[in-house]
């Protein structure tokens, strides 16, 4: 469960560095980044386990006293393993951040749920709003992720542009609205998933297709005789996305897609010959495509990511080429509290 969270604001720098508007070009060029300590304890547990810890280390405390804490800083470390940890906090601030974060960006994760960061004002005060609202204990994000398939030519004749690395949509029903007007369109998946800010939602749509590796020759039985005997391994298609959104404001939520399509381009066949009886068989050597996208967008309620990419349709030559359309949408839904969600 995410807790409530305080950033700590202080600047480690001396009080007396003036202010923007006396310094010269190269002072602020020195102070254009700055290092702030983030106390993530209470999201993360490690503020119970730090109280916990001057417990078992009081020279003065009984037996009855320190066995009590031992089993609680047990009990808290195990919990530990349900929550976010401070590397995933980080790694989220590097990947939510609106902007390419500056050459002088540091992030690392210190003891007890802190992490120190240098950045730059303005990223600090993102990073202090990603902080104050991935803490919510009664904000969760609804994903939808609709994948269509259309005719070659479809997006240019309904006016939508390819967008392969991703692109902000204002209207996520007019654009559905659209696609499905078309008697072509076919909804291949379209699952819905409730996830807590920053959690990784992960939607996987893929088939497997066996097929001969190789061969390997056993001496079976006595006297011997030579069996021929087929590796048979899997190769695994399809469509994987991997998301994940966090509020910023009431309104906008920011998205971070990956989509990943693998296809089948050709399933290519050979002859060979194996043991002494140079038993002919057929070795199959899977051909396969694999397209990625990735896309972070900020997006309303009633807004969409939409990325494209193309369907080869199968194996071989003959295989009918199709438009593939991903349409990720985000929702921020509230829970009861938390005092309220057993009754």
């Amino acid at each position: 469960m995410l807790h409530p969270i305080i950033a700590l604001g202080a600047l480690l720098c001396p009080n007396e560095v003036p202010t923007f508007e006396t310094v010269s070009a190269i002072q602020e060029a020195t102070l254009e980044s700055s290092v702030r300590i983030y106390d993530v304890g209470a999201w993360t547990g490690h503020a119970e386990l730090a109280a916990l810890e001057v417990s078992l280390v009081d020279p003065k405390a009984d037996q009855a006293t320190l066995r009590s804490a031992l089993k609680k800083f047990a009990a808290a470390q195990e919990k530990l393993r349900g929550h976010d940890t401070p590397e995933s906090i980080l790694r989220n601030i590097e990947r939510f951040l609106p902007t390419t974060p500056g050459p002088d960006f540091q992030a690392i994760a210190l003891s007890r749920g802190l992490l120190a960061i240098t950045a730059t004002p303005k990223e600090h005060a993102w990073i202090d709003s990603y902080l104050e609202v991935a803490s919510r204990t009664n904000t969760l994000v609804d994903l939808t992720v609709t994948v269509y398939k259309l005719e070659i030519g479809s997006l240019k004749a309904l006016g939508i542009d390819e967008a392969p690395n991703g692109a902000s949509i204002p209207s996520a029903k007019a654009l559905k609205a659209k696609i499905t007007a078309l008697e072509s369109a076919e909804v291949v998946s379209a699952p819905r998933i409730t996830v807590n800010p920053g959690a990784r939602a992960n939607v996987q749509m893929y088939g497997k297709t066996a097929y001969v590796k190789d061969c390997e020759v056993k001496l079976i039985g006595d006297p011997a005789r030579e069996v021929i005997d087929p590796i048979i391994e899997e190769v695994t298609t399809g469509l994987l996305v991997d998301a994940r959104a966090l509020p910023i404001s009431d309104e906008q939520t920011a998205v971070h897609a990956e989509v990943t399509w693998t296809q089948m381009r050709h399933l290519r066949e050979m002859k060979r010959t194996f043991g002494t009886s140079k038993t002919p068989v057929t070795i199959q050597l899977p051909e396969l495509v694999e397209m990625k996208a990735a896309a972070r967008f900020d997006v309303a309620a009633n807004a969409a990511i939409l990325i494209t990419s193309i369907d080869r349709g199968g194996d071989g030559s003959d295989g009918r080429l199709k438009e593939l359309v991903t349409v990720i949408m985000a929702e921020q839904v509230e829970t009861l509290p938390d005092g309220l969600q057993d009754r």
